[in-house]
């Protein structure tokens, strides 16, 4: 593998709690391996420049910004997942032939578009995050 691209659920610059901190070190040690990363991130606000410690690992960056459509509560999609849905995303992933390395559930929204996508897909959990979400939903009292 000499390319990847990498979804992220956040930036990871700086890489300051928990998962963010594992997303970093990781594009940085791929980086160090003369892996080519395409980093994908969604965020709540897109920045208006890629820090430069961002510049030196990643071979591009590209943005998109979380939904914040409070209907998608009611989606069949778990929440977390559908704010960060987006065809620009797609367009993007087909652009550059490369594996596709989601960081967590919560990245995976356009998956169910990839069927036909020929290069291999892989999922990083950052906990059990099916048990994770089960529990949440389980202690919430209120529809």
């Amino acid at each position: 593998m000499k390319e990847l691209h990498l979804i992220s659920f956040n930036y990871p610059y700086p890489p300051s709690y928990g998962g963010i901190i594992d997303v970093y070190y990781k594009i940085k040690a791929l980086s160090d391996l003369g892996i080519k990363i395409h980093l994908h991130c969604f965020t709540d606000q897109i920045p208006e420049m890629v820090d430069k410690e961002i510049k030196e690992i990643t071979e591009n960056v590209f943005f998109y910004q979380k939904k914040k459509n409070p209907l998608l509560y009611l989606s069949g999609t778990p929440f977390a997942a559908g704010i960060r849905n987006s065809e620009q995303l797609l367009k993007n992933l087909t652009k550059i032939s490369a594996p596709i390395l989601f960081e967590g559930l919560q990245t995976t929204a356009v998956i169910k578009h990839l069927e036909s996508f020929q290069q291999p897909l892989y999922l990083r959990y950052h906990n059990n995050e099916t048990e994770y979400y089960k529990g949440l939903s389980l202690s919430e009292k209120y529809i």
